[in-house]
């Protein structure tokens, strides 16, 4: 209960613009005894991603895993769209072909991301043919 106001604050900061602000929020979940788990990553690495904080979205990633917290669908769709805004679809599909072998299911969300991503960066050909494969 408590982690979804954490997160529910960080959103809205996030919804405003206030990166640094929703960041904050984050880092004082564990000064206020509310341990994060996979969601409030989610939804710090979602902010920063969607404000163009690339690497500071991966280091929130890497710190998730340190922590032995197991990242779901929305956590490696987060970093497919990383990969994706920064000109990367081909690691952006790697990541989705690794899926599977981490213990997560991929999505139709998780596809669309990756087939926007080669789209976006003209490469219509494999975005046509992982399309294909998501059918």
């Amino acid at each position: 209960m408590l982690e979804g106001v954490y997160v529910g604050a960080m959103k809205n900061y996030g919804r405003k613009g206030k990166v640094q602000e929703a960041v904050n929020v984050f880092e004082r979940m564990d000064f206020y005894d509310c341990e994060p788990t996979v969601f409030s990553y989610n939804a710090i690495m979602s902010i920063l991603v969607d404000s163009g904080y690339f690497d500071q979205a991966h280091k929130v990633y890497m710190r998730m895993r340190d922590r032995g917290i197991t990242p779901d669908v929305y956590s490696f769709t987060i970093r497919m769209k990383s990969f994706c805004r920064t000109s990367r679809p081909h690691a952006a599909l790697r990541l989705l072909n690794n899926m599977s072998s981490q213990g997560c299911e991929m999505n139709v969300v998780a596809y669309c991301t990756v087939v926007g991503g080669f789209y976006e960066e003209n490469f219509k050909d494999e975005g046509y043919e992982l399309f294909g494969k998501m059918l």
